[in-house]
């Protein structure tokens, strides 16, 4: 059961727990290099620009546009107007008529062609002939505007924002878009003549679309930081432990790919600035796939999660034997006693296994399997008559334990191949007996007992959380020399709606 706990946590949960969805509190220094980096292929370019589409259909509400006022000349009299109160309430996005370009080197642009903009506002307007004002009229207005935008984006990382640069906007106020309804009694009839119908109302129409142009991209720019802003900043992976999903650097374009590298440091709860001495190796690089998406996690996230459970005591455990099923109905008390007889006295006596690691654990990835190893101090524990708990006997146990990790839908898995022991006498109180035996015997229910035990329990597999705001499926896994590689589809689930 004690290799079981290790398998587990450092093959599967530290593998799953770091694609948690989040951002650490702390930026890394430059310097620095990141323990994920994140491909994202053609197909998961597009994902972006779904998600795009629904930021800017679900949150570019009631976008307040700027007060505007302006003179238009219509023959020989002026009409001063003013725009005031006025919003886009709502946009209508069509995703075909939208496409996404990835720029070297960390650039994206994105075309929204045609897309409907509903506008509405308050407006007034005077006749003025000369120093003579002919009439005032005043009212509210509403309808929409079709726009095009091209519009490149780049992200900032020192502050988290995006910004924005608009490389064009076109829009236009078709005849009977936009409906400018009069206050009862405040109509003058030359006014709406001359004013209502022809070159006047084209012209207050043009200039509502013109401000609606300028304000939809940098209100969706507002309203796509304000989300991003919401994105928890961190994870946590177990009880009181974190991954720093922090951005180590601007995303990169290569190609029609875009490269993000990620922090990947587990860390303990109130201690995120705590750095492990590990090199990452960035020679690692990305396979050919078909896949939406991929992910390099360096074996620097294992060793920081395994590092911050033994710093925080969460590798050190204990269960009871008791459920351990031996061949031939054999009580755990009495094998016990057969290879160390001082144990007699304790073997019916209820028992606990107690294991706690004397230092931090070591994991690597190698070409196509993956090895963890350290030290334990492991004993069985008695409980007396009067209550106390007595170790009659402690080993120091080193092991070695090798094997494959795979995937199936969004599910992870892991089996072991090889497990290797070796065992000292760390405190005995029951006399002699032959180490040597102890050793041929646990080895002896490796095969039969213990590996298929581990396998069955690691064989369940553990479903990949969330990453980022995004969903992971069809997940295919590649271990390499310092690194995994996780490939696989993946979906959106942030809450785009407001």
């Amino acid at each position: 059961m004690s290799i079981t706990f290790l398998i587990v946590s450092a093959l599967l949960v530290s593998i799953v727990s770091s694609q948690g969805s989040g951002m650490g509190e702390s930026m890394m220094e430059e310097t620095m290099m990141s323990g994920l980096r994140v491909k994202m292929n053609p197909p998961a370019v597009d994902l972006m620009r779904d998600v795009a589409v629904a930021i800017a259909t679900n949150w570019v509400m009631d976008a307040p546009l700027e007060d505007m006022m302006g003179t238009h000349e219509i023959g020989s009299v002026n009409v001063n107007y003013s725009l005031t109160s006025s919003v886009i309430s709502s946009v209508q996005i069509d995703p075909s008529e939208t496409s996404i370009t990835v720029i070297e080197p960390n650039q994206f642009r994105i075309d929204v062609n045609n897309y409907v903009a509903m506008v509405a506002g308050s407006w007034e307007a005077s006749l003025v002939a000369g120093q003579l004002t002919i009439g005032t009229t005043m009212g509210s207005y509403s309808g929409y505007v079709n726009m095009s935008n091209h519009v490149v984006f780049q992200s900032d990382v020192v502050n988290g924002t995006v910004v924005m640069s608009s490389d064009g906007c076109n829009f236009e106020a078709p005849d009977g878009a936009i409906m400018l309804m009069k206050e009862e009694g405040e109509m003058v009839n030359s006014f709406e003549t001359v004013t209502m119908e022809g070159s006047g109302l084209t012209h207050i129409r043009n200039t509502i679309a013109a401000s609606g142009c300028n304000t939809f991209a940098p209100s969706l720019i507002g309203q796509m930081n304000t989300l991003f802003a919401a994105v928890p900043m961190s994870a946590e992976v177990i009880n009181d432990t974190y991954i720093d999903l922090t951005i180590t650097k601007d995303p990169m374009v290569m190609g029609s790919d875009i490269l993000m590298g990620f922090n990947g440091k587990v860390y303990p709860e109130g201690n995120p600035d705590i750095m492990f001495p590990y090199q990452i190796n960035e020679n690692v690089t990305f396979s050919p796939s078909t896949s939406m998406a991929q992910i390099i996690m360096s074996d620097y996230v294992m060793k920081t999660f395994l590092d911050t459970l033994y710093l925080s005591g969460g590798l050190a455990f204990e269960f009871d034997p008791g459920a351990i099923n031996l061949p031939g109905n054999l009580q755990l008390g009495s094998l016990i006693t057969f290879i160390i007889p001082g144990f007699a006295p304790y073997s019916s006596l209820p028992l606990t296994f107690q294991a706690v690691p004397k230092s931090e654990l070591d994991f690597q990835a190698f070409d196509g399997y993956v090895e963890i190893s350290g030290q334990f101090s492991v004993a069985f524990t008695a409980e007396l008559a009067n209550g106390t708990k007595f170790s009659p006997v402690t080993f120091g146990l080193t092991f070695t334990a090798n094997g494959t990790i795979s995937a199936s839908g969004n599910v992870i898995g892991a089996m072991v191949d090889g497990i290797d022991l070796s065992m000292t006498v760390d405190d005995n109180q029951v006399g002699e007996f032959n180490v040597a035996l102890v050793l041929s015997t646990v080895n002896g229910l490796l095969p039969s007992l213990i590996k298929p035990a581990i396998n069955a329990l690691l064989g369940q597999g553990f479903p990949v959380p969330n990453f980022i705001g995004l969903q992971f499926s069809n997940l295919a896994i590649m271990i390499k020399q310092d690194a995994l590689e996780i490939s696989g589809d993946v979906s959106n689930v942030l809450d785009l709606t407001r």
